[in-house]
Order: structure tokens, then C-alpha cells, then sequence
């Protein structure tokens, strides 16, 4: 199963400066945790200066225990008010309140077995799920989770991840062991384009970009990143090679200038231009062993990311990648998915191992 439990790669240093500050955050000073700044790079003494965290990252809600057993992915709905997660250890999708979560509606069962990932529609009526046990993709209703259209079978074998276009026309879906990409109408699942074979060899993410024009997808056994056109799925920009090894998440910014995308082996993120995936900024370090959730606040000015194997969740600033805020610990064991509330109010983390998922502000 992916993502792989015992991995190996470089490590290099987290960044150059990183943020000191105090309880209230009403003090700041920058401490040099490694090699000085030239004093005349004043663009990069800004970016870090002026950096304020978007959350405290103190606790709203928790949820924890068997019911929320091995969460892999969680979701706003585009209004806010509804947190949806994928519970693949307890082949169960579940629809909880913000920020309170209390259940709203929950399904369980075969048909959902190893769900991977949810994402809802832009409108909010609609939920997809991608089950990669089960090689599924299904649409339901929100919030009673009734079922629309479903599909199954060789073609989605080892479904890993969902995403609507912005209009809310398609649906995709990447397909790990079926090492395939496929665009499907919404809400009938009808197939509009697919591609498959060694080039999307262990595709395991997609994501569509705010204009819907592009699809970024990461391809984790080929260790590559390629964006594609919507919906005909055309090569735009490909990279691959030992620096995507294991690719898992990807992410593009809300203005649809960059993509994130951070890499389970080489334990790293990465920040490139849109569309042509030129290198922006990149930290890889052991901090973030097994990275395998990301995604850009609502204002684009900063990223999260969940790391499985350090048990940490981080805020980092967009696109320089410095550190803002951070918690780890028995409480994120196994973190692996995170989103932001569309205000950019709370953050959500589905923590796999802790079988728990929580809302920090």
C-alpha cells in the first residue's frame, strides 16, 4: 500500500532564518539557524520579516478513536460549514460540523473500502470519493451522502485522489496501480479523457488549477510532476528525476502562479511556476520525513503540510518556504492530509496513526 512505511533520502538544512517568537506573538526577532544572509538581500529579509502565521494553531475540536480510524484526507465544504474526511482504515466517509465537528452524516462499508480522498463540488452539493481498495469513484449528495453515480473496476485501480474543476463540469481522478489519469463529466462519471501507462506510472494526486485550465498531477513510482490541458489531458510541462521521487501531494496557489508539491522519499517541498514548473524555492530536510499532505492558504501567502513520519504539522511562508508556525507529537502521529477552511479561519489535519482528525485556528 501506498505511501511506502520505511523510506530513506537526503537531508539537507530547513532554511536559512527562521522566526522566533514569543507566546503572544507580539514580538519577533529572526535567529540564524544557518548560513547568514547577505545583508544586502533585502527582498529575502522582508518576505521573512513580514511573515505573520494565518492560525495559532490552537485546538478547536478533536475527534478520535475507532470511528475516525486511519483518516487520509479531509475537506472544507466552499461554504466552510461542513469538514468531510476520508477514514481508510474504517472504509467510512464522514461529513462533520465546523468547527465543532459533530457528525453530520457518515457511510461505511465494502464499497468505501481504503477510501483515500474527498473533495467537494465548488457549488457544495457534491462529494467525491476516491477508494482505493475498492478501485472507486464515487459522487454523493451533501450532506446526506446519498449516492449520485459511481464508478469501479481496472481502469480505477488503486483510486488515490479526487478534484472538480473550478466550474464544477468534471471530475478527475488518478489512479495509482491502474497508473492512469482520467477526466470524467459531473454528475454522471461519463469518461471525457484518460491517459495511462508508464509515464503515469503510481499517479497519485491531481489537482485542477483556479482557471481550470491546466491539471497537475504527481507520479510517484516515475518520480515526476506533469501538468496537462482540460480537458483533452495534453502534455503542457513535464519534470521528473530523483528530485520527485515518490511524489504524493500536489497543490496549485490560489492565484494559479505556482504549484506545490512535496515528495515522500526525498522528504521535501517544492514550489514551482505555473505552467512551466520552473524551481522557486525547495527545503528537504528529515523534519519532514514522509510529507504526504500540502495546501496553500485561501490568500496564497502561506502553506501547510502534514509529515506521516515525523508526526508534524507546519506552516510554512508561500514561496520562499520559511517556517512560521509548527506542532508536533503523538497527537499528529501519522498526519498526512491538511486543508484550510476557505476564510482561512482554521486549519483541518487528518492524522492517520492518532486515528483522529482536528480543527486548529
Amino acid at each position: 500500500m501506498y505511501p511506502p512505511q520505511g523510506v530513506s533520502g537526503g537531508i539537507s538544512k530547513l532554511s536559512e532564518l527562521q522566526i522566533d517568537v514569543d507566546k503572544d506573538w507580539n514580538q519577533k526577532r529572526i535567529k540564524n539557524i544557518g548560513t547568514p544572509i547577505n545583508d544586502n538581500d533585502v527582498a529575502r529579509k522582508i518576505d521573512v520579516r513580514l511573515a505573520a502565521r494565518p492560525i495559532d494553531m490552537f485546538r478547536i475540536a478533536r475527534v478520535s478513536g475507532t470511528d475516525w480510524n486511519g483518516p487520509r484526507s479531509v475537506a472544507f465544504s466552499p461554504d466552510g460549514n461542513y469538514l468531510a474526511a476520508a477514514l481508510a482504515d474504517a472504509d467510512a466517509v464522514e461529513i462533520m460540523s465546523v468547527p465543532d465537528l459533530q457528525r453530520v452524516a457518515r457511510i461505511s462499508g465494502t464499497d468505501w473500502d481504503s477510501v483515500y480522498d474527498v473533495a467537494f463540488s465548488p457549488d457544495g452539493n457534491y462529494l467525491a470519493t476516491a477508494s482505493y481498495a475498492a478501485d472507486a469513484v464515487e459522487i454523493m449528495t451533501v450532506p446526506d451522502l446519498e449516492r449520485v453515480a459511481r464508478v469501479s473496476g481496472a481502469d480505477w485501480d488503486g483510486a488515490m485522489s479526487v478534484a472538480f474543476s473550478p466550474d464544477g463540469n468534471y471530475l478527475a481522478a488518478a489512479s495509482i496501480d491502474a497508473d492512469a489519469v482520467e477526466i470524467m463529466t459531473v454528475p454522471d462519471l461519463e469518461r471525457v479523457a484518460r491517459v495511462s501507462g508508464a509515464d503515469w506510472d503510481g499517479a497519485s494526486c491531481i489537482a485542477f488549477s483556479p482557471d481550470g485550465n491546466y491539471l497537475a498531477v504527481t507520479i510517484a513510482y516515475a518520480s515526476a510532476v506533469e501538468i496537462m490541458s482540460v480537458p483533452d489531458l495534453q502534455r503542457v510541462v513535464r519534470v521528473s528525476g530523483a528530485d520527485w521521487a515518490y511524489a504524493y501531494r500536489v497543490a496549485f496557489s490560489p492565484d494559479g502562479n505556482y504549484l506545490a508539491v512535496v515528495t515522500f522519499t526525498t522528504k521535501a517541498i517544492e514550489i514551482m511556476t505555473v505552467p512551466d514548473l520552473e524551481r522557486v524555492s525547495r527545503v528537504s530536510s528529515n523534519d519532514w520525513n514522509g510529507v504526504g499532505g500540502v495546501g496553500f492558504s485561501p490568500d496564497g501567502n502561506y502553506l501547510a503540510i502534514a509529515s506521516a513520519l515525523t508526526d508534524v504539522v507546519e506552516i510554512l511562508t508561500a514561496p520562499r518556504l520559511r517556517r512560521v508556525k509548527r506542532v508536533s507529537g503523538t497527537d499528529w502521529d501519522g498526519a498526512i492530509g491538511v486543508a484550510f477552511s476557505p476564510d482561512g479561519t482554521y486549519l483541518a489535519v487528518a492524522s492517520n496513526y492518532a486515528d483522529a482528525i482536528e480543527i486548529m485556528s
